[in-house]
């Protein structure tokens, strides 16, 4: 086990003398530890954050009500065995699942079921709200506010933006809020757009593009994909595109479903679910605090 007391970055040189993989270091920041020895193995939404089309994007799907959503937040720190060049990223205070929100940063999400994960995401920087004081937590998500979403996400757990690729789309005006962070997540390969030319940015997200969304983010952060749990879901069908990445989200405690055994995969993403689908999806990318 490592433990560092620095506040701020540090490096981390540790030797596996066994299974170890164990990193607690309770400090805020970004800590980089390289493992050597044997191995076994947005304003989002109609104001500031923008918005976030939704459509068949060959890989991105949808996702709303959620069981997911209005249970308890969960999350897990995803992968397994032990790789060079791990990136320990340590979770900031204010997105733990116990954390004790004394003053939300919107007014109208004390009742929301997520207003501990929407705290989280304005703490990270991930969400700005729809107005000064507004998040609209009920409100459908766009594709063009999806985008941005997963982009400031991206740039907070990555330590630096990604790049702006060229994409193929016809149907994204440069004066977008989201035409930088659209290009980013398809230089990701984040999205492929809902057809070869076209991303549809008013289109609300669905859950099960939602899974095939967050699935690649995983991936790109974590470098490897998260390995695809078996589900009870009844109502997901194996031929579905995003089939495997609901089993991911599904095994990394990211979803839940909208009932014991269904996952609605053609409803659309609320804010509220979408901030509930983010902050679990940092909490499993990051090592707790304590």
């Amino acid at each position: 086990t490592v433990t560092g007391t620095s506040t701020g970055a540090s490096e981390i040189t540790h030797t596996a003398t066994s299974g170890d993989t164990s990193y607690i270091i309770p400090t805020v920041g970004t800590v980089t530890a390289t493992t050597t020895g044997s191995d076994s193995a947005e304003t989002d939404g109609t104001g500031t954050d923008g918005s976030d089309g939704s459509g068949t994007d060959d890989s991105d799907g949808s996702d709303t009500a959620e069981t997911d959503d209005s249970g308890t937040d969960s999350g897990s720190d995803g992968g397994s065995g032990e790789r060079d060049d791990v990136k320990v990223r340590v979770r900031v205070a204010q997105c733990e699942i116990d954390y004790n929100v004394t003053e939300s940063p919107f007014a109208d999400v004390d009742d929301s079921f997520a207003y501990r994960d929407v705290a989280c995401l304005a703490e990270l920087g991930v969400t700005q709200g729809t107005g000064a004081n507004t998040y609209s937590p009920k409100q459908a998500v766009t594709r063009e506010q999806m985008a941005a979403f997963l982009a400031r996400l991206y740039e907070n757990l990555n330590g630096e933006p990604a790049e702006t690729a060229t994409t193929p789309f016809t149907d994204i005006n440069d004066s977008s809020f989201a035409f930088d962070d659209i290009g980013r997540i398809y230089g990701l390969g984040i999205t492929r757009g809902t057809s070869d030319d076209t991303y549809s940015p008013k289109q609300p997200v669905t859950r099960e593009q939602m899974a095939a969304f967050l699935a690649r983010l995983y991936e790109k952060l974590n470098g490897e994909p998260a390995e695809t749990a078996t589900t009870p879901f009844t109502d997901v069908d194996d031929s579905s595109f995003a089939f495997d990445d609901i089993g991911r989200i599904y095994g990394l405690d990211i979803t839940k479903g909208t009932s014991d055994d269904t996952y609605s995969p053609k409803q659309v993403v609320t804010r509220e679910q979408m901030a509930a689908f983010l902050a679990r999806l940092y909490r499993a990318l990051t090592t707790p605090t304590h």
